[in-house]
């Protein structure tokens, strides 16, 4: 028996780290995308392999189905570990009753770049497993849950945890007038989210933090003007900086640019959004930035 699904990743326009307190975020789904193909097979093992966006294996494992439960398995995946174990407790039998099974998956953005690689492939073998996709996430991440939230949308949502793993989840329309002038910068340097939401958990966060927040989510749906846009984006770091007792990313790499910088997720890597023209590429191209996508080339349905 086959089974084949594809999940797209997303990007967080606004809420990072203080939609893990309530606050409203804005999430975009993008153009990219990881597939999962399952064989189930005689073969006796279980036999895992990721392919990058250049087709190349970037991790794998294969060893006695009967092993499954042991991480040492695993080749230091962790998470692959965690959903394994999960996905069999939650549906008996789904890996131990079988006989074998092979796992591909396929990425066609480079994995590092922070746009969804675990959330997809939770939500991938979650399906696969016929088990409801948040049931896995809440046991084996620390997240929020709106990364997984937006594999199943189309359409960019609104995301808010009311409280634990009670998400509020509100699909709306997110194409700004000025979307030419928006572009997603790749700082080549990935982060953990792990250790990153490790680290805000022990940081007091005030209701009027999280209030702001939510406020600049809303404003920015219905914002028409790249003026009013780019505000909200400078208030936006503003706070996170305050919060985070950090620098924005802007005052750190980027204080000779003339428009708005946000930082897009954990702070210090991944993406980050620029509102610029058409000598944005060339700026961040001279300061070494080579992977710049327009909104458009983002931006999954356009």
């Amino acid at each position: 028996m086959s089974y084949s699904i594809e999940s797209f990743g997303k990007l967080l326009i606004s809420g990072e780290y203080l939609i893990l307190r309530g606050a409203k975020g804005l999430s975009i789904p993008v153009n990219f995308s990881q597939t999962l193909n399952v064989d189930e097979n005689t073969s006796g093992y279980f036999d895992w392999k990721s392919y990058d966006s250049d087709k190349k294996i970037w991790f794998s494992c294969k060893f006695k189905i009967s092993n499954f439960y042991n991480k040492q398995n695993y080749n230091n995946n962790l998470l692959l570990y965690e959903i394994i174990k999960n996905l069999n407790e939650l549906n008996p039998g789904i890996i131990s009753n079988k006989k074998g099974i092979s796992f591909k998956t396929f990425m066609n953005f480079n994995h590092n770049w922070g746009l969804g690689s675990s959330s997809t492939l939770i939500h991938n073998l979650s399906k696969w497993a016929d088990v409801e996709p948040f049931s896995v996430y809440w046991k084996v991440t620390n997240g929020s849950g709106y990364d997984l939230a937006s594999c199943k949308y189309d359409k960019p949502i609104i995301y808010q945890l009311i409280k634990s793993e009670t998400p509020k989840i509100e699909s709306v329309n997110f194409l700004p007038e000025f979307h030419k002038n928006l572009y997603f910068i790749y700082l080549d340097k990935k982060q953990s989210s792990k250790s990153e939401i490790e680290y805000f958990d022990k940081i007091n966060i005030s209701s009027e933090c999280i209030s702001e927040v939510s406020t600049i989510t809303e404003e920015m749906i219905r914002c028409s003007n790249v003026t009013d846009f780019q505000n909200l984006l400078n208030q936006h770091e503003k706070i996170l900086a305050k919060v985070l007792n950090k620098k924005s990313i802007k005052e750190e790499l980027f204080n000779d640019y003339d428009g708005a910088i946000k930082s897009l997720g954990a702070w210090g890597g991944d993406f980050i959004l620029a509102i610029g023209n058409d000598n944005t590429k060339n700026y961040f191209e001279d300061k070494g930035y080579q992977t710049i996508f327009s909104f458009k080339e983002m931006l999954k349905n356009i």
